[in-house]
């Protein structure tokens, strides 16, 4: 019976990590149509508001285990006119058409996406505009997600929704390559990034380890009681 409880404990333990979530809304007091991007939005997120940020929340709680990084092409903010979306982050530079968004999850834990919004500048589009790709990758050679040609809404929103399936990794990297647009490729913007944290569940060689080990420590006590 005793050796059923710890072990009852031990799965409770490996099966039911925590998990949380953090929406970007890209609510920043202050700030103005091509400002640039503050890079310590997103980070270490513990609250709706800290200090001039202003987040949304998942059911799951906050994320203040994860940094959030802000592409390397003049990354900017803009309030309104990208869809129906407001606020936005996008890359202002004309010549570049990548933007992207990286989150990274501290030692021990897993980013997790669970969805984001894209929107197009409407005064500067005729229709919704196709960009050349969207992706999500761990940064190297994993790719999580990969759309070729997708079509971004310039009067509503283009929403990604991976909550049924959320992908998760140390590192996950949004990028959207706009380079097809030319002159009009930092005119994509994205929102409502809606991330978490979660622990990795140990492999099934570490689980079995621990297993053997805590039958160890139990028949050892055993053992003394006799």
């Amino acid at each position: 019976m005793k050796i059923k409880t710890l072990f009852g404990g031990m799965a409770l333990l490996l099966f039911s990590a925590p998990t949380y979530a953090t929406i970007l809304t890209f609510d920043i007091s202050g700030i103005s149509n091509g400002q640039n991007m503050n890079q310590g939005y997103g980070d270490a997120v513990t609250a709706t508001t800290m200090g001039s940020f202003t987040y949304g929340v998942g059911a799951e709680g906050f994320t203040p285990n994860v940094l959030a990084a802000y592409g390397n092409n003049d990354p900017s903010l803009w309030t309104t006119g990208y869809g129906n979306l407001a606020n936005i982050f996008y890359e202002n530079q004309d010549n570049s058409g990548i933007l992207t968004l990286t989150l990274t999850a501290g030692a021990g834990w897993n980013a997790v996406l669970y969805g984001f919004d894209l929107g197009a500048f409407s005064a500067v589009f005729n229709g919704d505009p196709t960009v050349q790709s969207i992706t999500v990758t761990d940064g190297g050679a994993n790719t999580f997600f990969s759309l070729a040609n997708g079509t971004v809404s310039e009067t509503t929103r283009t929403s990604f929704d991976f909550s049924a399936n959320p992908i998760t990794a140390s590192t996950l990297v949004i990028t959207v390559d706009a380079r097809n647009l030319g002159g009009l490729n930092d005119d994509i913007g994205i929102d409502n990034v809606r991330f978490g944290q979660a622990q990795p569940v140990p492999e099934p060689a570490t689980m079995a380890a621990l297993g053997l080990g805590l039958l160890a420590v139990v028949r050892r006590r055993n053992g003394k009681s006799k």
